[in-house]
């Protein structure tokens, strides 16, 4: 490892963790889209670390697209590291790759005064960890010319005029140059750094009569695996009759038979620059650009004779991919069975009380899951939370002095906790939290499958929550149908649906119905003499009176122009005194603000029909013999001012 020399000041002196009760956070932030590579560096993250002093805290963001939603939510998961107090920070640039998020967790970092490493990407204002893949690749080859000697060598490529293929295309020619061998045309494959497209070009090109090298060198790992098949296949040996080699430490080639000789990055050597820095044992100054040079190791392997695993290590592997491939089956499977059941519920809490039952193997950990769309700063509501499967379901949190309820234990030296891995809750345009899981330590597939558990999370919580909305549009779209737009009383559908629910109450039964109609006085009078829009308002300023007679409990509706209804259960008749219902109505109106200096008069005849409540009410013979009274009264009241 190599740095450049600035002009340095010391930073992040080291501090007595143990003192304050907590370990020294090390943030790693990238996405899952390369997860090979982001869990092989978290590993060699966390073996140096002193498990006592130093927690490590992950955050994978969403496959990237490039759009500004996608920059959005990058932006909300930026602004949530924010809020973590930190020593350091990793950053897999190329794996996040949009521009905007990757600045601001670089600003994160000089406003924290924290080094920042940028990996797989170079930037200003940061630590460059410059992997050399030149020198990685040309020890490869060298193995193969100078260590076994072999002259008849072929390389497997990536993609046609990619860089990275390029820089190592022209490594093979220059070595192979100068041990004097000659590369011709057809020496050089490509197989598009892919396993699958590896074997089927080499098939392709022994069918049609392929001399076979004494080696393959491939550009990387899943090539080598793909060739290796390929020659398995038509019983071809590897490494007997033909050598083959890899590139960058992939976890695929350390599981396959033969085990992939390959040469993987060096990680361990920036960890421990960073490490350095923190503990004061380096100086560095926040902002400055500095380049740090990453080796690879060579890792000799089966698939070029050097290392060759014993039975009992194939009993262990196969032991470990089974283990593996049983408990993705029933991961997917448990969490497949829970999004399903989930599809058809109406509420995130039913949801989350429903997750416990398919937690049942993968209680060890740590979890919190957490819902904040909608919410102040600092409140959350947790899905659930908890350890060892003792689990804190439906809880609110209000004001939260941490990122998790439980934040300062789980970062005390002795928790039992070495990393906790964070991601957003969120679908394709909207974040609606976080969630958590925290390790003593962290396989592949701990980490695979937290990731599984994120993606079902998120799922679960679109699903529902999308359905919820849909109910409450659905809801407010039936509302709408039924109501008057000018007073916001019942219109006659919502009417008789409202009275329907009444009669149907069996706490009503026995009690006694009693149905108004109404007719506004003088309509037509108003709107020919002080236009439609008093009209309007003498309508408004008579459906208020009627709600403020009606009360809570009853029910008014217009069911158009001067028509009104109302319908209330009570205790005691009041057919009978309809005038003094009349008069109430009309002392409301006039009390109305909207009422003040009017030129006119809101008045209405009302006519009463009751019935006692058994379930048997004929509605239409109340309806007639309110309708009746009413127009009784109408014609009442016109002979008493002389109206005809």
């Amino acid at each position: 490892m190599t740095t450049s020399d600035p002009d340095l000041r010391i930073i992040n002196s080291e501090q007595d963790c143990n003192s304050a009760g907590r370990r020294r956070a090390v943030a790693v932030c990238g996405a899952w889209e390369d997860a090979e590579n982001y869990n092989l560096f978290i590993e060699s993250l966390m073996r140096p670390l002193d498990k006592d002093k130093y927690i490590v805290l992950s955050f994978t963001f969403g496959l990237p697209t490039g759009d500004n939603v996608d920059t959005s939510l990058g932006l909300e998961f930026d602004r949530f590291i924010e809020k973590f107090d930190l020593a350091a920070m990793f950053v897999f640039a190329e794996m996040i790759k949009n521009e905007e998020v990757i600045g601001k967790l670089r600003e994160t970092a000089h406003q924290k005064g924290i080094p920042v490493v940028f990996l797989e990407r170079q930037a200003e204002g940061v630590i460059n960890a410059v992997l050399n893949y030149s020198d990685g690749f040309e020890r490869m080859v060298k193995h193969v010319l100078e260590h076994h000697g072999l002259t008849r060598v072929n390389m497997f490529a990536g993609f046609k005029d990619n860089p990275y293929s390029i820089e190592r295309e022209n490594i093979f020619k220059r070595l192979m140059l100068s041990h004097k061998l000659s590369v011709g045309e057809d020496d050089i494959l490509y197989g598009d750094f892919w396993d699958a497209t590896t074997l089927q070009v080499l098939d392709k090109k022994l069918d049609e009569g392929m001399e076979l090298p004494q080696a393959f060198v491939c550009a990387n790992d899943s090539m080598a695996v793909g060739v290796c098949d390929c020659l398995k296949r038509r019983g071809i040996r590897v490494p007997e009759d033909v050598v083959v080699t890899g590139f960058d430490g992939a976890w695929h080639g350390r599981y396959h038979n033969p085990v992939i000789t390959t040469a993987a990055p060096e990680f361990g050597e920036i960890v421990g620059y960073v490490i350095d820095i923190i503990e004061g044992r380096t100086e560095y100054e926040p902002g400055r650009t500095v380049k740090v040079e990453v080796g690879f190791k060579e890792i000799p392997g089966g698939s070029c004779g050097c290392c060759r695993r014993s039975s009992d290590d194939w009993y262990d592997v196969v032991n470990t991919l089974a283990n593996d491939n049983q408990d993705y089956f029933r991961h997917m499977l448990e969490m497949g069975k829970f999004v399903t059941k989930a599809i058809s519920m109406d509420s995130i809490e039913e949801a989350s009380t429903d997750l416990q039952h398919y937690l049942w193997l993968w209680k060890k950990q740590y979890y919190f899951v957490g819902l904040t769309r909608g919410l102040e700063d600092g409140c959350v509501n947790s899905i659930l939370h908890g350890r060892n499967g003792e689990y804190v379901y439906k809880e609110e949190f209000k004001n939260l002095t941490g990122i998790l309820p439980e934040y300062d234990s789980l970062i005390a030296p002795g928790s039992g906790i070495n990393i906790l891995l964070f991601r957003q809750i969120r679908s394709v345009d909207t974040d609606y939290g976080y969630m958590c899981c925290g390790y003593e330590s962290l396989s592949m597939r701990e980490q695979q499958r937290f990731e599984e558990f994120g993606l079902h999370i998120s799922a679960m919580v679109s699903s529902v929550l999308s359905k919820v909305s849909l109910l409450e549009a659905n809801a407010e779209i039936s509302r709408m149908s039924e109501m008057d737009y000018l007073t916001n009383l019942y219109n006659r559908r919502g009417f008789f649906s409202k009275v329907e629910d009444i009669l149907k109450e069996t706490h009503n039964r026995g009690r006694i119905f009693t149905l108004f109609s109404i007719d506004m006085d003088g309509l037509k009078y108003i709107n020919d003499h002080f236009g439609h829009l008093e009209g309007d308002n003498a309508i408004i300023i008579l459906s208020n009176a009627l709600k403020s007679y009606a009360g809570e409990d009853g029910v008014c509706a217009r069911y158009g122009g001067d028509e009104f209804a109302m319908a209330m259960v009570g205790d005691i008749n009041i057919a009978d005194d309809a005038a003094a219902v009349r008069d109430k109505i009309h002392a409301y109106a006039a009390e109305d603000p909207l009422n003040n200096d009017l030129d006119y008069d809101v008045n209405a005849s009302i006519g009463i029909a009751e019935c006692v409540i058994t379930g048997n009410e004929n509605i239409e013979d109340l309806i007639r013999e309110a309708d009746l009274r009413m127009y009784e009264d109408k014609q009442s009241r016109k002979r008493e001012r002389g109206i005809r």
